[in-house]
């Protein structure tokens, strides 16, 4: 009685115990049938009792071997999560649990429990078989799924490691469909589906002692539609399709994944600016030219942005617009082309802002030349626009008033000319400017002069004293342009170039501002010198009533006195005598033509005497002085006789003495 309590107490714990306390207690139960089996066939009831001994004792033997194993390793993995590995053997599981060894990954979910020797991460697998009361496959407990594609099954075996890691492809819809171990063999069953009557059903072969499943013990991924992008956060692995979809240790992108279980797509998801779904078969598309996008997992170009007015893209699958740049501008929202992105300002319009809609027109007095421009020019000096592409010129007469930037051009203001278009200049000295926009200004009349600039009206023009003139001169500019009249006045250089009147007897007409040197005297006068102011009458010589028609005619006769005739040698006066101002009388005239006959006669003579050739230059030149000498004395007609008389017989004697 005391073992049969003591083997209850001790069997309570074997409903604790792992799967090594499961399989004892199939053990004992195996060993109590078979003993059973002896005591129905007793012969008597000493060998009952023994039997009955005998399986009481071996039951308890068992119950203490589970309860040791138990202590063993029922102690419960501390890390779960698959995150990194435990420190010694540990249950992994409570409904289904596995013995981890030390060092191996624990992932338990809903009560399963999977262990792996590499790869962390929320996720497991775990090797299924079926025993003679269950029928086992790996999607009869939730959490669990079977792997149906191959690289993900070697994927399975490397994390577990097993020590067969390549799959040895079937097609057998007898056996489990996808991955499963076989007799230390990794299998991969291509039989999936079935098709029974035409109808392609889920091969739902069961997994055996032999042919052990190889699960998933994870979330599926969901399989979105194509409106509806799905992720999962990082380290978060799943089942796409069948297919291990997991996250790299590089994290993918962002450490999300991305499932398409329709195109048997899993993978990071797609970067900024593109899309995927199942209508692009799994493969990234770039948002179309003229739209972008910021948002990760988008599936399909609706869900692209368009650019908004002033910014474009020229390129597929951009994650932001460009802005138009200064000088363009764009107002189409959906600009879609490979040639360019915003246009640029037309002529007379500018932009000096980014992404802009619009170009700014030119203000009066500024222009934009050429296209694409950021700022309008302003119109220089002398130049003017209403509103345009081009500065155009003002008018001779005209101006901008010396400013740039001038909307229109105005006339030259009183004072100033504009002979170069836009450009005004004050009128010079001498002129004036008595209206606006005069492309030339008037002169100063005669007998006036300016010294002034920019005067506007003919009275700035200073007048001569009545004494002084100009002559015919005109825009003249100072006071010294004023000279004394001719005929009646002759300036006096001595005293400050005032004007003295023409004396008596004097011509006074040679030139407007005539000097007292330059006078000569009129017919019938005389002057002692060029410096006189004094001209005598030369009827005070003459008796008669005829007296003044003598005088005339041999005091500055016709011929003398030329008042326009040049200045002797030294500047001083219109004569080099006194007498060149007398006619001359007929003995003067007879001796000159002798003197030259004698000359000549002797020259042809004595040709070739060079002492007479002197002699005769010499003699020559004394006697022409003898000539000048007044006529009208008998001594002065005596001498001059004598003179010529003793001259031409040495002149004689010499030449024929040689």
């Amino acid at each position: 009685m005391f073992l049969c309590v003591c083997c209850c107490v001790l069997r309570s714990f074997v409903f604790r115990a792992v799967i090594v306390r499961q399989k004892l207690h199939n053990w004992a139960v195996s060993f109590f049938n078979f003993t059973n089996q002896l005591s129905a066939n007793k012969e008597d009831d000493a060998e009952y009792n023994n039997s009955h001994i005998f399986q009481s004792t071996m039951l308890c033997a068992l119950a203490l071997l589970g309860l040791l194993v138990d202590n063993v390793h029922g102690m419960q993995c501390t890390t779960t999560d698959g995150s990194k590995k435990n420190d010694g053997p540990c249950q992994c599981g409570s409904t289904l649990p596995s013995e981890c060894k030390a060092d191996e990954i624990c992932y338990s979910t809903q009560g399963t429990g999977s262990c792996r020797k590499n790869d962390y991460g929320r996720f497991g697998f775990m090797l299924v078989q079926s025993t003679e009361d269950t029928y086992e496959t790996c999607s009869q407990v939730n959490g669990r799924t079977s792997i149906l594609e191959k690289d993900s099954c070697e994927d399975a075996a490397k994390s577990m490691g097993l020590t067969d890691q390549t799959v040895d492809l079937i097609d057998n819809e007898k056996r489990p469909p996808g991955c499963f171990w076989s007799n230390t063999r990794l299998m991969f069953n291509k039989a999936i589906f079935s098709n029974t009557g035409g109808i392609k059903t889920q091969n739902e072969a069961a997994c055996s002692s032999i042919d052990q499943c190889l699960c998933w013990i994870g979330p599926e991924c969901p399989s979105p539609d194509d409106s509806f992008p799905v992720s999962f956060p990082s380290h978060i692995d799943c089942l796409c399709a069948g297919k291990l979809c997991r996250i790299k240790s590089d994290g993918g992108s962002n450490g999300k994944l991305y499932c398409i279980a329709e195109v048997e797509f899993c993978g990071p998801e797609c970067p900024l600016g593109k899309y995927r779904s199942k209508s692009t078969g799994g493969v990234c598309v770039g948002c179309s030219a003229g739209k972008w996008s910021a948002t990760i997992g988008i599936t399909s170009d609706v869900q692209c942005l368009s650019c908004i007015p002033g910014q474009y893209t020229i390129q597929t699958g951009q994650s932001q617009c460009t802005m138009c740049m200064r000088g363009h501008f764009l107002t189409d929202d959906h600009r879609n082309t490979e040639t360019q992105g915003c246009d640029a300002c037309p002529k007379g319009q500018a932009q000096g802002k980014e992404g802009k809609t619009f170009c700014v027109p030119c203000r009066a007095g500024r222009v934009a030349e050429n296209e694409g421009a950021i700022e309008c020019s302003i119109c220089p000096i002398g130049r003017s626009s209403v509103a345009g592409s081009t500065c155009q010129p003002c008018k001779l007469g005209e101006t901008t008033d010396g400013k740039g930037g001038a909307a229109t051009c105005s006339s030259c203001s009183l004072g100033m000319f504009g002979r170069t278009p836009g450009v005004c200049q004050d009128c010079r000295p001498g002129f004036f400017a008595s209206d606006k926009g005069l492309i030339s200004c008037t002169e100063c009349p005669v007998n006036t002069y300016l010294f002034g600039l920019g005067k506007s009206s003919q009275a700035d023009c200073s007048r001569c004293t009545s004494e002084k003139t100009t002559g015919i001169s005109t825009g003249n500019t100072n006071a010294s342009a004023c000279v004394c009249k001719r005929d009646n006045f002759y300036a006096d250089s001595y005293n400050g170039g005032g004007c003295l009147s023409c004396p008596i007897g004097a011509n006074c007409s040679r030139r407007d501002g005539v000097l007292l040197h330059e006078l000569v005297a009129v017919h019938g006068y005389w002057r002692p010198d060029g410096n006189s102011t004094i001209f005598s009458d030369c009827r005070q010589g003459y008796k008669g009533t005829n007296a003044l028609e003598i005088a005339r005619q041999r005091c500055c006769p016709e011929g003398k006195c030329n008042v326009k005739g040049e200045l002797n040698a030294y500047g001083n006066s219109t004569f080099n005598t006194t007498d060149d101002q007398c006619l001359e009388g007929k003995l003067f005239l007879i001796l000159r033509l002798r003197l030259r006959l004698c000359l000549f006669f002797l020259n042809l003579v004595c040709a070739n005497n060079m002492y007479f050739l002197l002699f005769f230059a010499l003699a020559t030149q004394t006697f022409q002085t003898l000539l000048m000498i007044s006529c009208n004395t008998n001594t002065t007609v005596s001498l001059i006789r004598l003179s010529w008389s003793t001259l031409f017989g040495m002149l004689s004697r010499l030449c024929i003495s040689k």
